[in-house]
């Protein structure tokens, strides 16, 4: 109200930690979602785990989540990453048949990134390809611009130098995220 910046959605915990397990998970959403509707933002989407794979601990979560059944209903959809392990068939049979959204909210990849690197460029596209296969509803780069860092350059789209002269530099990425977008 104050800023008239508009939040649809929120997340529990970005990575959740080993200590943080499917259970608690469950239960954070179920008392997140009665408190938002306490405080009248039922409108507000609650999307969990937000695992930084699709791996056995995002399953774990998963399946909790669908067996509390007020975590469940007050959950839009189930969240995960795509670096290294990306959306897989165990994750779609968990989607299928139940309305829910997939949201994959980070994806990236790390390490050092020459300009023309066609290489990343189809890592990225073969991510985004896979989690849309596998019902993606909601794809996210995790850093469109950054200024630019010789040993991690593969997590943005755009790179910069401030100085001297502020310049920037579309990484091949961006081109191959570009004609995808135009796509779909």
């Amino acid at each position: 109200d104050e800023t008239g910046v508009v939040l649809d959605a929120t997340g529990i915990v970005n990575e959740p930690p080993p200590q943080f397990g499917p259970a608690q998970m469950a239960e954070v959403v179920r008392c997140l979602r009665e408190e938002l509707n306490d405080r009248d933002l039922w409108k507000m989407r609650i999307i969990a785990p937000e695992s930084c794979n699709t791996d056995g601990v995002f399953n774990q979560m998963a399946d909790e989540l669908k067996r509390n059944e007020s975590a469940w209903r007050g959950l839009d959809g189930l969240a995960s990453h795509s670096y290294n392990m990306a959306a897989t068939e165990e994750l779609e049979k968990r989607l299928l048949g139940s309305g829910k959204n997939y949201w994959m909210t980070e994806a990236g990849g790390n390490g050092p990134e020459p300009l023309n690197d066609v290489g990343a460029a189809a890592a990225l596209a073969s991510r985004a390809l896979n989690d849309l296969n596998h019902l993606c509803t909601h794809w996210i780069w995790f850093i469109g611009s950054e200024r630019h860092d010789p040993k991690d350059d593969q997590t943005r789209l755009i790179r910069w130098w401030p100085d001297p002269g502020f310049r920037y530099e579309l990484l091949a990425k961006y081109h191959y995220l570009q004609q995808l977008s135009r796509a779909f």
